[in-house]
C-alpha cells in the first residue's frame, strides 16, 4: 500500500521533533518512502492504515497532529514538486504490488 502520512508534532519551539517517529517512518515494514515536505512523508508498506495507524500512534502525544491517507490506483494528485519527487510519486504508483488486489 501506499499511504500519505503527515505528522505535525505541537510542541514547543525548543522541543525536538520525536526521532521515534521519524524512525518509524524509514526502517521496515516501510519497504519505500520520500520525504521532501516537510510534516509529510509517502511511503510503501505491506501494511493497512488501521495497522499503521496503530503502530504510530504509542509514538505520538495527543497535543501532536497525525493523518494517513491510503493512495489508490484511482488517486488522482496535482502540485509543484522537484522531478526527482515526481518521478518517485509515478514509479510508486506504476508499481501494481503496491495496491490491494
Amino acid at each position: 500500500m501506499i499511504h500519505l502520512v503527515t505528522f505535525v508534532p505541537n510542541r514547543r519551539l525548543f522541543d525536538p521533533a520525536p526521532l521515534a517517529f521519524v524512525q518509524a517512518m524509514q526502517t521496515p515494514p516501510i519497504t519505500n518512502w520520500w520525504h521532501q515536505l516537510r510534516d509529510t512523508w509517502l511511503i510503501v508498506t505491506p501494511e493497512s492504515i488501521e495497522v499503521l495507524y496503530a503502530r504510530l500512534l504509542p509514538l505520538i502525544l495527543t497535543t501532536d497532529r497525525l493523518l494517513i491517507v491510503s493512495l489508490t490506483e484511482r488517486t488522482k494528485f496535482q502540485g509543484w514538486l522537484s522531478q526527482d519527487a515526481w518521478d518517485w510519486i509515478r514509479a510508486a504508483m506504476a508499481a501494481p504490488d503496491n495496491f490491494y488486489r
